[in-house]
């Protein structure tokens, strides 16, 4: 549930962690900042609660934990003193190894109701599992831009089964369109990939106004080995990067 962030309980992680910086140290009336590591302390009951579902068949005399990781989200300003915040999570991967199973959970830290910082925990569950129905890893892709400089290049994008346009009619051509999207793998014995799925959001990109959702990105086949969405961007990648490096200022 919510929880209310307070100075006492800022100090004691900062003193705990020897982090002495004076942002997070109290000083008369003022509101101190919680670290981004104090995101532990407020994510950690969430991060770890997937891991209690029985589908999971975790040991968790067997647990190791292995990672933890911080961002913030973009625009968003830092915890402070006063804030309430709740932790949303989700299992992200389950991937089967000769040793064991290794989980990862991610999530978000919400203040009213909006995310304000990124958190994720690895773990390992030392054994041997043969369920490898269950196993699979979703990964949020970098976002990619392509620009669409020739017909030949709007053609071959609108030729992708898997590119939706929001309008049949918008004129793509000489734009730029901004690829967000998330790939998931699920895998077969021996950690080979036995299907593939990749969802997401497309912008337009414009320098004199706010980027606009102009299409969908929706793939999901049962029996692909590799990513056609991530291979056609970063081909475009590399176009792009070879075309600039074209252009040489003396």
């Amino acid at each position: 549930g919510p929880v209310t962030v307070s100075s006492n309980d800022v100090t004691a992680f900062t003193r705990c962690v020897g982090n002495f910086n004076d942002a997070f140290t109290k000083r008369g009336n003022r509101t101190i900042l919680a670290p981004m590591d104090y995101a532990i302390v407020l994510g950690w009951k969430a991060l770890m609660m997937p891991l209690f579902a029985g589908e999971l068949e975790c040991d968790l005399l067997k647990l190791v934990h292995l990672s933890n990781a911080f961002e913030m989200v973009d625009n968003a300003t830092p915890i402070r003193e006063g804030d309430v915040v709740s932790t949303e999570t989700k299992v992200t991967a389950i991937v089967n190894q000769e040793s064991g199973k290794r989980v990862r959970v991610e999530g978000h830290i919400l203040r009213d109701a909006q995310p304000v910082m990124k958190v994720a925990s690895e773990f390992f569950v030392r054994g041997a599992y043969t369920d490898h129905t269950a196993a699979f890893e979703s990964v949020k892709e970098p976002a990619m831009e392509v620009s669409l400089t020739s017909v030949k290049d709007v053609a071959v994008l609108m030729s992708k089964k898997w590119f939706q346009p929001c309008d049949e009619s918008l004129k793509m051509l000489n734009s730029k369109l901004r690829f967000k999207v998330e790939s998931t793998s699920h895998f077969k014995e021996g950690g080979v990939v036995s299907g593939i799925a990749v969802s997401g959001d497309v912008e337009l990109v414009s320098k004199s106004s706010k980027p606009i959702k102009v299409a969908r990105v929706s793939f999901d086949d049962a029996t692909a080995r590799k990513n056609p969405v991530v291979e056609y961007l970063k081909r475009q990648d590399r176009k792009s990067t070879r075309l600039n490096s074209s252009h040489i200022t003396i």
